[in-house]
């Protein structure tokens, strides 16, 4: 689906779209401790999903 819209998702995007899809609404700390990433990585990673339209905060 991502493809098809046109929007590249890097490697270390892909895999915390996918968490949040599996889990539903989750916080940045513990999206961050189950990816094994520092929040503050996280928290820059999914402002970049946000951009892009495919998550919400």
């Amino acid at each position: 689906m991502v493809r098809e819209v046109g929007i590249a998702l890097n490697r270390a995007l892909f895999p915390l779209l996918v968490m949040i899809e599996r889990l539903g609404p989750i916080g940045i700390v513990d999206l961050a401790d189950r990816v094994g990433r520092d929040y503050t990585t996280v928290s820059r990673q999914v402002s970049k999903l946000e951009e892009f339209g495919l998550v919400t905060r």
